[in-house]
């Protein structure tokens, strides 16, 4: 997604509505693939913004009996804001995109 690859955005939702619908697929193809990357004998470590219980709840069902560990890593709002500012290809709010989102991620 930040690999440099895909051309600039035309506007705040891009030619395509990667926010709303492109993005919600691409993740949940990507929770799919890390099973199946495992199940075929493969050690991973994938880095991940768990945004949503949902999600958490998601990896943890496909990832049942495969071995996996989850490591948190848990910084205050205005941290996160701070670094996603000085990425400068970050959605702002993007790592607590609802209102009312807590400082834990996942939870």
């Amino acid at each position: 997604m930040a690999s440099g690859m895909l051309p600039g955005r035309r506007d705040p939702d891009g030619p395509f509505a990667w926010w709303d619908q492109m993005r919600p697929r691409f993740l949940a193809g990507f929770h799919r693939c890390l099973p199946a990357l495992a199940a075929a004998g493969n050690d991973l470590i994938a880095g991940h913004i768990i945004e949503f219980r949902a999600w958490r709840e998601d990896l943890a069902r496909l990832l049942e009996g495969l071995g996996d560990f989850l490591a948190g890593v848990r910084c205050d709002l205005a941290e996160i804001g701070r670094r996603e500012r000085g990425r400068g290809y970050r959605r702002i709010g993007e790592v607590c995109p609802l209102s009312g989102a807590s400082e834990e991620p996942g939870r």
